[in-house]
Parts: C-alpha cells; structure tokens; sequence
C-alpha cells in the first residue's frame, strides 16, 4: 500500500487496522522507517514478497555489528579487547537468528546501540554535531519502533555515568536532541492516522491485544529474571566470561565496565515491567553483554598468560572456542531445531531440556 499508494494507501491500512485481523497480524503501521525501507527493497526487487524486508533485516544484522563495533571501540582499552568484541558480537546467535526474520528487531536494535554511542561522543567534546547524529538516531528510532520511548532510561543513566552533568556546556544542544524526535515522530504518526484520535485508537486496540493474545499469553510472560534465563541458554558461556568482564579494569577505558553493567541492568529492568517478555525485544542488551565477555577473555588471557605475548595467544584461543560454541548454539536453537521465537519455552526445546 505504501510503495504502491503512498502516505494514502498507508492511511486506509491504519483506518482499517483495529478491526481488521489480518491486518493485525502484521506490525503497526506507524513504523514508516522500517515499512518504507522494506517498500523501497520491494520496489528494486520488482516484487512485493517478505523476502524485500528479510534483506532490511540482515541489513539491520550488519549494522549492529557495526555499532557493536563503534562502541567497543569507545570502551574498551587496546586492539584485542576490541577484536574480541567484534568477534563475540559477529558470532552472537540472538543476533544471527533474528537478522534472518523479516522484522525490525536487528535494525531497532542497531538503532539503540548508535544511541548509546553518539550520546557518548557527545558527553566527551560536547559538540553540536553529535547531538545532531544523536536526534537523527532517535528520530529513526522512534519510526521504526516505538518502544524507543524506554530506551530513555539508559541514555539518561549512561549521561549521569559519564558525567554529563558536570557542566552546562552543550545541555540545550542536547536537551533538544532528545525532546524533539518523539515529537517529531508523533507528528508524523498523527499525520499518517489523519488524526490523534485514530492513532489513540489502534494504540489502544494494540495495547489491550498484548493482554488477550494466546500467544503472548502462553510464552511471553514470566518472572523479571527471564531475560537472565533467556540469555543464559541462548549463550552460556557468554555470561559465564561476562563475570570476570565486570572487574576487568584494564580491559576498559575508565569507568567503561560499570557504564555496561548498568545499562545491562537497567534494561533489563524496564523491559521485564512491560507487558510482553521477548528477548527480540532486547536483542540492544546483548552486545554490552558481549563487550563485557570480551573484557573478561582478555583479562583471563592476561592472567594465565606469563608474559603480554602469551596472553594474547591465550585470549584468542578462549575467544575462538566461545565463538565455536556460540556458532553451535546459533545451528541447534534456529537450524536444527528451526526455532522461529526465541521465547524460553522454545529455548528450552531446541537445547533438548523437554522433548
């Protein structure tokens, strides 16, 4: 409808939405970014079929390994602490399993990470152009999901880490990167509803489907510490690397480990309050995860090695068996076992726990 019809064609799909249930088996239709990026891959393909949007989604893949990447290269001290990152994030089977979807899980999450790192080269020279790139960001955030809204959290918990109130300089920049893109998204979403009452409306229709869906109600709630359990049996020894990451404090710059923790933490606390648990849903949490692994590798190596030559050797040995060990996860869970949502009970089936 949009790539065919336009913002018209978008808007009777929104006037229908609510009580059309095909239609409410796809995602909202207020998520312009990603639906006219898949229209626009429609487009060049010459065809309307997933397969257009299932190439968004590995373009999404890819760049979350390359923001993965950028904020590694911020956190983490020296090259192989930064390689290792890069290897962990490029292995991760949350990451693989979900690129290969066509939906917007790997580019909103893509999209997150850029946030964090932006908002950080903003806090270290205080310039206008990154609070730029950080609205950019949050704009296309916003269009493309919009639970961008919680990640706020976070942002305002790495500005306090990292010090951003300590000076005033750069605050209106920054305030204003951050108010406008939700506003500005809303404007959109209104004008793509014909009216707030019609966007009110199908949220409304949205939010009370999340509590009557069978779905959703028979594998996407739980306790808050499903994310812990999720996370470990989609990547055990991931977590198990993480924990010597925490007191890693030669393998990150400053206070770097503690910024990861808490954003671990915090997100973790906020998505758990949400109506739905889904570790697509913070697919974002799993590269600070990895960061962290990637500190505790490099600082094992550089325990167990007795000169700096021997614990290189010995960090790549251990990054190479743990990227091994998450390939074979990545094959058991979404190849194997053909899992298509990595809610725990598919978890717990594909790793052969239930039969």
């Amino acid at each position: 409808m949009l790539g065919q019809e336009g913002v018209a064609g978008l808007r009777a799909v929104v006037a229908g939405w609510a009580n059309d249930e095909y239609l409410r088996q796809g995602p909202l239709p207020f998520r312009v970014a990603f639906i006219g990026v898949g229209a626009a891959c429609c487009h060049v393909l010459g065809e309307y079929t997933p397969f257009g949007f299932a190439l968004v989604s590995f373009a999404g893949g890819l760049l979350l390994l390359l923001a993965s990447l950028l904020l590694a290269r911020r956190w983490m001290r020296g090259t192989a602490g930064m390689v290792v990152a890069g290897l962990l994030c490029g292995v991760s089977p949350l990451a693989m399993g979900l690129s290969r979807r066509a939906l917007q899980d790997s580019g909103f999450a893509a999209l997150v990470i850029l946030a964090l790192w932006s908002l950080d080269c903003f806090l270290e020279k205080r310039r206008g152009r990154d609070a730029l790139m950080l609205s950019v960001i949050l704009f296309l955030g916003f269009m493309t999901k919009e639970s961008m809204l919680f990640i706020y959290p976070l942002l305002l918990l790495l500005f306090f880490i990292k010090g951003g109130h300590r000076g005033s300089h750069g605050l209106g920049g920054l305030a204003a990167a951050v108010i406008l893109p939700p506003l500005a998204a809303l404007g959109v979403m209104v004008h793509v509803a014909g009216s707030f009452r019609v966007l009110y409306a199908t949220y409304a229709t949205y939010s009370h489907m999340q509590h009557i869906i069978p779905y959703a109600l028979a594998y996407q709630r739980g306790p808050w510490f499903r994310y812990l359990v999720d996370f470990l049996l989609i990547s055990p020894v991931v977590m198990l690397m993480a924990i010597p990451g925490v007191k890693a404090k030669n393998g990150f710059i400053e206070h770097d480990r503690y910024a990861l923790c808490a954003l671990l933490v915090t997100g973790v606390a906020v998505f758990s309050c949400l109506p739905l648990m889904n570790l697509r849903l913070v697919l974002f949490l799993d590269t600070p995860l990895r960061i962290l692994a990637a500190g505790g590798i490099v600082a094992l190596g550089c325990r167990w090695g007795k000169t700096p030559r021997q614990g290189v050797w010995i960090a790549g040995g251990l990054a190479a068996i743990v990227a091994l060990l998450d390939l074979s996860q990545f094959y058991i869970i979404f190849i194997r076992a053909g899992s298509y949502d990595p809610v725990t009970a598919q978890l717990i089936k594909a790793l052969g726990f239930m039969p």
